[in-house]
């Protein structure tokens, strides 16, 4: 079997089980997440199918202990290989773990955020709110493209993409908390990677704000 290194520092639940599942019982937590299968699992299909296969197993061994676990997705999880996806490659090969499917990741993936969702029914009990807004160029781009430094400004040109507050984005939330609540989603959780100089509490009160204007206020 291909040995799929470890991902970033912490609790393994490989190496620490025990002491994961007692920490999960001890905060009356059900739900269990991976963050990103390990990069060097990206080199080939063969190592995603080996992640999967290992996270499996340990969502089985979790079942039998009252917890589920979730796989959650990136960008990257998109990418075709032999015309399938490999966010499919990992579910297909981890029939006992579910998916968190984080909708700003699933658009920057190049997909509708909605057809995933409903594509996945019955499989994602937590959804990210996370919103993607295309920001604006700063000042020093077009400093660049004063002096000719057309390379430099085309760096510029190609990262305008952000991360949002639920509502500041290119994202229907309407409809996608709609197809997520049908979907049988138990979480819709906000979250958001960058904050572009606001801080977190100004940041969930926008988001919070928006979603009260779509009329969530039944979901807090």
């Amino acid at each position: 079997m291909l040995q799929v290194p470890e991902g970033m520092p912490g609790d393994s639940l490989q190496k620490d089980f025990d002491k994961i599942v007692q920490d999960a019982k001890q905060l009356d937590a059900h739900l269990l997440r991976i963050g990103m299968l390990p990069l060097t699992a990206l080199r080939s299909v063969d190592d995603v199918i080996n992640f999967a296969t290992q996270a499996n197993e340990c969502a089985a061994r979790l079942r039998e202990q009252g917890i589920d676990l979730y796989y959650h997705n990136h960008h990257v999880e998109f990418a075709k290989t032999d015309g399938k996806y490999l966010l499919d490659v990992i579910a297909d090969n981890s029939p006992a773990m579910g998916l968190e499917i984080d909708v700003h990741w699933v658009q920057r993936g190049g997909l509708d955020p909605v057809r995933t969702i409903d594509k996945y029914a019955g499989r994602a009990a937590m959804i990210h709110l996370k919103d993607y807004r295309i920001g604006e160029l700063p000042p020093e781009a077009f400093e660049l493209l004063q002096k000719g430094d057309i390379k430099a400004f085309m760096e510029q040109f190609k990262n305008v993409v952000q991360f949002a507050e639920v509502g500041e984005g290119n994202l229907d939330f309407e409809s996608i908390i709609a197809h997520a609540q049908t979907a049988g989603a138990q979480y819709l959780l906000v979250e958001q990677d960058e904050l572009y100089g606001r801080t977190v509490w100004q940041a969930l009160q926008t988001s919070y704000d928006n979603l009260m204007a779509l009329g969530a206020a039944d979901l807090f």
